[in-house]
């Protein structure tokens, strides 16, 4: 780019000798003598490139000089946009931010900041070497680490995409697993429905054959009543017996099956397993963290011994299943034993102590006090216990 008068000549190999040609027609190897000079741009303009500067929106309104007077030395000095307002020069110093300004970013953001001066005004001398390669330095760092954060953040992006992927696969795990095993509820329902189907049918069945059978030992008494006349006294009053042992045996049949009634198939949902899912907000929790964040977070921990602990007492209705545990302030640990409905008390050899049965699902247990805690059921009621004080039993 040509500057001022230092410019030297371009030749394109025609027959054509300027001093100066056109800065824009030189970058297409095309020599036309300049007759205009752009300071802003800071080039030499032909006839035709001064025609387009002056059409275009970008450039229309630098003032054009003369190309003899740019030669002559003449060249107002070049003013620099400022980044904040395009459309502005920057023309102030701000010793406060140590930083240079246009007019309207002092007026607006710098009014109250010391050490405001004209840039005319300030007393500057001649860069020296060093500073200028250590800003060099410093722009090469800056190139470097830009670089480098770029490729950290694609990287970032790429890695979110797989951290999606395996979410969303957990996602439907749990929903698939969720499926199986109210599906796996249902066959167990269908197989108890059909099993007390299955018996009931037949001991109504079995019944009926008793009734029927009943029916024929009715039949055949009336036909011998209606023989009475023909027989002695000592038949009569055999069949007689006979006779009524039978009718008596159809009034006890029939008294049992009335006491009995009808039977009836029914099935009550299990409210606490409805309860639970309908009043559940999600499958789980998806958080975005830093990773300087996840790095705190995570911690390694090492088990330093395992031990198996029975915690089945004689009438527990099914097998254990702990939701939750707490730890009293004398050591006592405190299990919820969900499918027994169960507290459970151990001893500080981890030895079943005592319990006590709430008579509902358990959700979850947490200390309260010293000797206390409260326990939260599937019906959304809390109940307090005194642990120390009274045996849970």
């Amino acid at each position: 780019m040509a500057e001022g008068g230092d410019v030297t000549p371009i030749k394109d190999g025609s027959d054509a000798d300027f001093d100066i040609v056109c800065t824009p027609c030189g970058e297409g190897n095309i020599s036309e003598e300049a007759v205009k000079y752009c300071p802003d741009c800071q080039e030499y303009l032909c006839t035709t490139c001064t025609i387009h500067h002056g059409r275009q929106k970008a450039t229309r309104s630098h003032k054009l000089l003369d190309r003899d007077t740019a030669k002559q030395g003449s060249v107002p000095a070049v003013t620099t946009k400022c980044r904040y307002h395009p459309d502005r020069d920057i023309e102030m110093y701000c010793e406060g931010h140590d930083m240079v300004y246009c007019l309207k970013c002092i007026a607006t953001d710098h009014r109250a900041c010391s050490g405001v001066t004209g840039i005319e005004e300030i007393k500057t001398s001649s860069i020296q070497q060093m500073e200028v390669d250590r800003l060099q330095n410093d722009t090469r760092n800056i190139q470097e680490r830009l670089a480098d954060t770029d490729k950290k953040k694609q990287k970032n992006i790429d890695c979110l995409e797989e951290q999606r992927d395996e979410i969303f696969t957990k996602i439907e795990d749990v929903e698939r697993g969720l499926i199986e095993h109210i599906r796996k509820l249902k066959r167990e329902a269908v197989s108890t429905l059909n099993k007390d189907y299955t018996l009931v049918k037949e001991k109504l069945k079995s019944g009926i054959t008793l009734i029927a059978n009943m029916k024929k030992e009715i039949e055949n008494a009336s036909s011998q009543s209606q023989t009475f006349t023909s027989m002695d006294v000592g038949q009569q009053f055999v069949q007689m017996k006979l006779i009524q042992q039978t009718v008596n045996d159809a009034v006890k049949l029939v008294e049992d099956s009335e006491a009995k009634g009808s039977k009836v198939l029914c099935f009550t949902e299990n409210a606490d397993l409805k309860t639970s899912i309908m009043t559940a907000t999600s499958l789980g929790h998806v958080n975005t963290v830093t990773e300087n964040d996840r790095q705190t977070a995570q911690r390694v921990y090492k088990v330093k011994s395992k031990k198996e602990i029975n915690i089945k007492v004689p009438n527990d209705r099914a097998t254990c299943q702990i939701v939750d545990l707490c730890q009293l302030q004398d050591g006592t640990i405190i299990l919820a034993d969900c499918n027994n409905w169960k507290i459970k008390r151990l001893d500080m050899n981890y030895n079943i102590k005592d319990h006590y049965d709430l008579g509902h699902l358990l959700r979850g247990i947490c200390c309260t006090g010293q000797n206390e805690v409260a326990v939260k059921m599937y019906s959304n009621k809390f109940s307090l216990y005194q642990s120390a004080v009274h045996s849970l039993s």
